[in-house]
């Protein structure tokens, strides 16, 4: 392990690990789930790739306009844990004003280590 993993273990007593896009990479103008429900997820960046405008929410009927709006080129959102709670962990979902949005999700799971479940 590293320094930062040393870090992590020490003061939030787990082990960390990064997925990529673990879903979907692409966003579409038909709403489709992004990120499903992950009860340790302690983070989760999604940022918006595309020349278009995507919406995402934690509810299945996110539509154009009725969700939170990712800007074209670099738009995003990041919640994590300690600040946005229980929602970082809940499905999400996303729709794009234009077909094959690229999007890059980036999800953080804690795992505890079997040394500290005993």
């Amino acid at each position: 392990m590293g320094v930062l993993a040393d870090l992590l273990l020490e003061r939030f007593k787990l082990q960390t690990r990064s997925l990529v896009n673990p879903l979907v990479a692409a966003v579409g103008v038909a709403a489709i789930p992004i990120a499903l429900n992950h009860p340790d997820r302690v983070s989760l960046v999604i940022v918006n790739l595309s020349a278009n405008i995507i919406y995402i929410s934690p509810l299945p009927n996110v539509a154009l306009l009725a969700g939170i709006r990712l800007d074209p080129n670099g738009g995003s959102v990041s919640m994590t844990w300690d600040v946005d709670f229980e929602l970082v962990s809940h499905d999400w979902y996303g729709i794009a004003t234009g077909a094959a949005s690229a999007v890059v999700i980036l999800e953080t799971i804690g795992e505890k280590t079997k040394e500290l479940v005993a």
